[in-house]
């Protein structure tokens, strides 16, 4: 069975969709809470290679404006590098696109692309954990 790793507000939302997008799926609560602080996530867009896309300033400007990124696009990144745009953005920023793709699932790829997400994020979460953001 496939599994989705999802928070109590984003199994909410995934329990309104369709049945037959629903279907085949399990969920496992997303019980960790190790997110970044904005100076972590400052700290490694600043290092990052990709400092100086567009879209990652952009996510950095609105995380500290404390407004949504949502709404925002994943970029067109080869493999690795949306390895590093997601580490940039961390787990707040991949919360942030789990509500996005949620609020606009239509196929089985956007749930698969949801399931992905939500993997990275727990492995990330699990990581931070082990180094004491919070």
């Amino acid at each position: 069975m496939n599994t989705l790793t999802l928070t109590a507000d984003e199994k909410k939302v995934y329990l309104t969709l369709p049945e037959s997008l629903r279907e085949g799926w399990q969920i496992l609560d997303e019980t960790q809470t190790s997110y970044e602080t904005l100076e972590a996530l400052e700290m490694r867009i600043e290092i990052s290679p990709l400092r100086r896309h567009p879209l990652l300033q952009e996510y950095l400007k609105r995380f500290e404006k404390g407004e949504s990124v949502e709404k925002l696009p994943l970029p067109d990144l080869s493999q690795e590098d949306m390895g590093e745009f997601f580490f940039s953005i961390g787990a707040r920023g991949m919360t942030e696109l789990m509500k996005s793709v949620l609020g606009n699932v239509k196929t089985d790829d956007d749930i698969r692309l949801l399931s992905s997400i939500g993997e990275m994020r727990h492995k990330l979460l699990e990581t931070n954990a082990s180094i004491s953001y919070v």
